[in-house]
Protein backbone atom coordinates (compact mmCIF):
# COMPACT_ATOMS: atom_id res chain seq x y z
CA UNK A 1 0.00 0.00 0.00
CA UNK A 2 1.33 3.56 -0.90
CA UNK A 3 4.01 2.77 -3.44
CA UNK A 4 3.26 3.42 -7.03
CA UNK A 5 3.14 1.61 -9.85
CA UNK A 6 6.51 0.44 -11.63
CA UNK A 7 8.49 0.60 -14.00
CA UNK A 8 9.15 -2.59 -15.92
CA UNK A 9 8.08 -3.41 -19.39
CA UNK A 10 6.61 -6.62 -19.04
CA UNK A 11 5.56 -8.76 -15.97
CA UNK A 12 6.17 -12.56 -17.46
CA UNK A 13 4.98 -15.54 -15.41
CA UNK A 14 7.67 -18.47 -16.39
CA UNK A 15 5.53 -22.00 -16.28
CA UNK A 16 6.63 -24.59 -13.48
CA UNK A 17 8.27 -27.49 -14.47
CA UNK A 18 7.41 -31.03 -12.58
CA UNK A 19 11.27 -31.39 -11.93
CA UNK A 20 11.40 -27.50 -10.60
CA UNK A 21 8.27 -28.60 -7.92
CA UNK A 22 10.33 -31.27 -6.53
CA UNK A 23 13.70 -29.60 -6.32
CA UNK A 24 11.85 -26.41 -4.59
CA UNK A 25 8.43 -24.50 -3.81
CA UNK A 26 8.48 -22.41 -6.15
CA UNK A 27 11.06 -21.28 -8.19
CA UNK A 28 12.90 -18.30 -9.58
CA UNK A 29 14.56 -16.94 -12.37
CA UNK A 30 18.29 -16.96 -11.80
CA UNK A 31 19.91 -14.76 -14.57
CA UNK A 32 18.66 -12.34 -17.23
CA UNK A 33 21.21 -11.87 -20.12
CA UNK A 34 20.45 -9.44 -23.00
CA UNK A 35 22.47 -10.42 -26.08
CA UNK A 36 23.41 -8.22 -29.40
CA UNK A 37 21.50 -10.30 -31.79
CA UNK A 38 18.29 -8.50 -30.05
CA UNK A 39 17.55 -12.00 -27.88
CA UNK A 40 16.69 -12.04 -24.15
CA UNK A 41 17.61 -14.85 -22.28
CA UNK A 42 16.07 -15.68 -18.71
CA UNK A 43 17.40 -19.43 -16.84
CA UNK A 44 14.87 -20.46 -14.43
CA UNK A 45 17.26 -21.47 -10.64
CA UNK A 46 16.84 -25.13 -10.11
CA UNK A 47 15.67 -27.02 -12.99
CA UNK A 48 17.54 -24.70 -15.07
CA UNK A 49 15.20 -24.44 -18.14
CA UNK A 50 16.24 -21.48 -20.39
CA UNK A 51 13.80 -19.00 -22.10
CA UNK A 52 14.79 -17.32 -25.11
CA UNK A 53 12.77 -14.35 -26.48
CA UNK A 54 13.38 -11.43 -28.79
CA UNK A 55 12.70 -8.23 -28.15
CA UNK A 56 9.48 -7.44 -28.27
CA UNK A 57 9.21 -10.01 -25.85
CA UNK A 58 7.84 -13.72 -27.90
CA UNK A 59 9.63 -16.81 -26.55
CA UNK A 60 11.70 -18.16 -29.90
CA UNK A 61 13.06 -20.85 -28.06
CA UNK A 62 13.14 -23.00 -24.97
CA UNK A 63 15.91 -25.29 -23.74
CA UNK A 64 16.01 -27.77 -21.25
CA UNK A 65 19.41 -27.71 -19.58
CA UNK A 66 21.81 -30.32 -18.72
CA UNK A 67 20.96 -29.51 -14.80
CA UNK A 68 16.99 -30.17 -15.88
CA UNK A 69 18.34 -33.57 -17.78
CA UNK A 70 20.01 -34.14 -14.72
CA UNK A 71 18.18 -33.49 -11.78
CA UNK A 72 15.68 -35.58 -14.19
CA UNK A 73 17.46 -38.87 -14.12
CA UNK A 74 18.03 -38.31 -10.22
CA UNK A 75 14.47 -38.19 -9.36
CA UNK A 76 13.59 -41.07 -12.12
CA UNK A 77 15.98 -43.07 -10.19
CA UNK A 78 14.66 -42.24 -6.88
CA UNK A 79 11.25 -42.77 -8.01
CA UNK A 80 9.65 -38.98 -7.89
CA UNK A 81 8.85 -38.92 -11.33
CA UNK A 82 7.08 -40.95 -13.88
CA UNK A 83 6.59 -38.37 -16.40
CA UNK A 84 8.42 -39.57 -19.25
CA UNK A 85 11.03 -37.30 -20.80
CA UNK A 86 9.79 -37.15 -24.28
CA UNK A 87 6.71 -35.54 -22.05
CA UNK A 88 8.75 -32.30 -21.45
CA UNK A 89 7.08 -30.70 -24.77
CA UNK A 90 9.09 -27.52 -25.48
CA UNK A 91 6.22 -26.06 -27.87
CA UNK A 92 3.94 -27.00 -24.76
CA UNK A 93 6.20 -24.87 -22.18
CA UNK A 94 6.80 -21.89 -24.79
CA UNK A 95 2.70 -21.81 -24.99
CA UNK A 96 2.53 -21.96 -21.47
CA UNK A 97 4.13 -18.39 -20.57
CA UNK A 98 1.93 -15.56 -19.34
CA UNK A 99 2.25 -12.00 -19.57
CA UNK A 100 0.35 -9.13 -17.16
CA UNK A 101 -1.38 -7.10 -19.75
CA UNK A 102 -2.57 -4.70 -16.32
CA UNK A 103 -5.84 -6.72 -15.62
CA UNK A 104 -5.22 -10.24 -16.08
CA UNK A 105 -2.93 -12.77 -17.47
CA UNK A 106 -2.76 -13.26 -21.06
CA UNK A 107 -1.19 -15.61 -23.75
CA UNK A 108 0.27 -12.08 -25.59
CA UNK A 109 3.51 -10.82 -25.17
CA UNK A 110 1.97 -7.36 -23.56
CA UNK A 111 3.82 -4.42 -22.09
CA UNK A 112 3.24 -2.64 -18.90
CA UNK A 113 0.51 0.12 -18.50
CA UNK A 114 3.75 2.24 -18.15
CA UNK A 115 5.35 1.61 -21.34
CA UNK A 116 2.24 1.59 -23.24
CA UNK A 117 1.74 5.05 -22.38
CA UNK A 118 5.02 6.09 -22.44
CA UNK A 119 5.18 7.88 -25.72
CA UNK A 120 1.37 9.75 -24.74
Amino acid sequence: EGLSGGTEKYYILFPQNEVGRILVPYETIDSIDLFENKKISACTTHSQVYFEFDYRMHPTMVLLGDNFKFEYRQLKKEGKIDTPYDAFDIDQIKSEILYWDGTGWTHEPTMTEFWKHYDE
